[in-house]
């Protein structure tokens, strides 16, 4: 008996240590997943409110008579956002997240973390001529940083390397967590069947 609360005792120990160091890493995981899993409904919602008011000019128009040069559009992209590299480009669509008279430019940056924010610029599709280079909201920047920090992707092997070793703490946690349960359940069920004891009494009692 005594073995095996001293078993516990260290079990409970190595539990709140590593709860303790995990905490934070295991915070920031699970913010970063909720805003990772409302990221459509954020985008949907800033096409909302955006598009419309680039689109309305162009209502009404004919179709496009020609195309502009993709090359000299992402130059004119890049030109209007000094530093950034291009991503992809949106040709004119009917899609979800084009218009049928634009071109879209998604640009990024060239360092670690702002390779991981991206930056739309909006050009005429017939004439190339650059239309928008506004930067995304707050809340998609938000969307933007927390997604490589929720999978640990901004340093590299090193950095999915913590990340393994914590994702394995926190199971420890939990498994420890599970251990020390099942072991009180246990204990407390051994207390209750020793002849004497202050809990038998009330038992009885109580279905006397």
């Amino acid at each position: 008996m005594r073995r095996a609360a001293a078993a516990r005792i260290k079990w409970l120990d190595l539990h709140n240590l590593i709860g303790a160091v995990t905490l934070v890493w295991v915070t920031a995981v699970g913010v970063t997943g909720i805003i990772n899993t409302i990221s459509l409904p954020l985008f949907t919602a800033w096409r909302a409110q955006v598009m419309p008011e680039l689109i309305a000019p162009h209502l009404g128009k004919p179709p496009l008579a020609k195309l502009a040069d993709i090359d000299e559009a992402v130059a004119t992209a890049l030109r209007a956002l000094g530093g950034n590299v291009p991503a992809s480009i949106v040709l004119p669509t009917q899609a979800r997240f084009g218009t049928p008279r634009h071109l879209i430019v998604w640009t990024k940056g060239s360092t670690p973390i702002t390779s991981r924010l991206f930056t739309p610029a909006m050009l005429d599709a017939e004439t190339g001529k650059l239309v928008d280079a506004r930067g995304l909201p707050w809340y998609l920047r938000m969307l933007q940083v927390s997604r490589p920090l929720h999978f640990g992707d901004y340093g590299g092997l090193p950095l999915k390397i913590i990340w393994a070793l914590l994702d394995l703490a926190t199971i420890i946690v939990l498994a420890s967590g599970v251990y020390l349960w099942l072991g009180k359940r246990k204990s407390l069920r051994r207390v209750a069947q020793v002849p004497g004891q202050p809990g038998v009494v009330a038992t009885s009692g109580a279905s006397s």
